[in-house]
Formats: structure tokens, C-alpha cells, sequence
């Protein structure tokens, strides 16, 4: 069977489609099956409490395996960033058991203050300030007055 041949086109005279209408509208349809939060795979450690076995999920699945033992045991799931996430798990001798985890971000707060020199009480400038506890948050200079601020994830620090 012959194709059909396409006449060319002559850019200048090529005349776009014209548009009904100016604004686009969206519809909202409902599913009944849709999860209301959807939840991304991350990389994330998952040890055995009682063994101290781990290994990390996969970052693009989500998905990890580990050999275990069979027996009652607490499996901890945890990521930078997010709530640690505990369950019992119990493996059946000669089987295998499945742990999901569903992990929540963390909420970030402001720390801040006023660096002074402890003998004249003088405000500090330019003196660096830093978390001891978390590497990844850039440490800040304080400012004229001795004052700092930083964004940190929810927890105790030593500043």
C-alpha cells in the first residue's frame, strides 16, 4: 500500500489554529481510591533493636529486605529529617514477615541568642556559631550585636 504523501509547508504562510476560548478551566474529579497524602520512597535505615542488625531501604523503592532470625522482635525505621517510626514484628520460623513504615517530617525551629564575652559582657561579633549535634546545618555568624539565628530540626542541641 502507497503511503500518503504530505504536501510541504511554507512557514510563512502557515496560519496557527484559532482558539475557542482564553482561559483554560480545571476539573476537580473525585476518586475514592486516592490516598489524600501520596508517600515518596526514601533512603532510610531499618534496624532489628534486639540484634542490631540494619540495612538501608532502597532510595528510588523504598523497598529493603533483611535476614533475621525468627522470633518477636522491634524493627525501627529511620531517616534525616524525620520522626524515628518503631513496630513488633514477628518472624515465623522458616518464613518471612513484612514491616511498612509510613515517616513524618520533622517540624524546623528557629535558634537563636546573643553571644557575650563572659568576663566583660561585651557582645560578641563575627564569633561562629554552630550545632554540635547535626554537621548539616550550616554554622552563622553572629551580627553587630552579638546576635545569631538559625533553622534547625526539632531537638536538643549544643549550640
Amino acid at each position: 500500500s502507497a503511503q500518503e504523501q504530505k504536501k510541504p509547508v511554507d512557514p510563512k504562510s502557515a496560519k496557527p489554529a484559532k482558539i475557542k476560548e482564553k482561559h483554560v478551566q480545571m476539573k476537580k474529579e473525585k476518586s475514592l481510591d486516592a490516598p489524600s497524602i501520596k508517600a515518596l520512597p526514601m533512603k532510610a535505615e531499618i534496624s532489628v533493636l534486639e540484634s542490631g542488625k540494619s540495612t538501608y531501604t532502597d532510595e528510588a523503592t523504598g523497598r529493603y529486605q533483611l535476614s533475621h532470625g525468627a522470633g518477636e522482635f522491634t524493627v525501627k525505621a529511620e531517616a534525616y529529617g524525620f520522626e524515628s517510626r518503631t513496630q513488633k514484628v514477628n518472624i515465623p520460623a522458616n518464613d518471612q514477615a513484612e514491616a511498612n513504615f509510613s515517616l513524618q517530617p520533622l517540624e524546623k525551629r528557629t535558634i537563636s541568642g546573643t553571644i557575650v564575652n563572659e568576663t566583660t559582657g561585651a557582645k560578641v561579633k563575627d564569633a561562629t556559631v554552630y550545632l554540635v549535634e547535626d554537621a548539616k546545618i550550616e554554622p552563622v555568624k553572629t551580627d553587630e550585636s552579638g546576635e545569631f539565628s538559625l533553622e534547625a530540626l526539632s531537638g536538643v542541641y549544643t549550640v
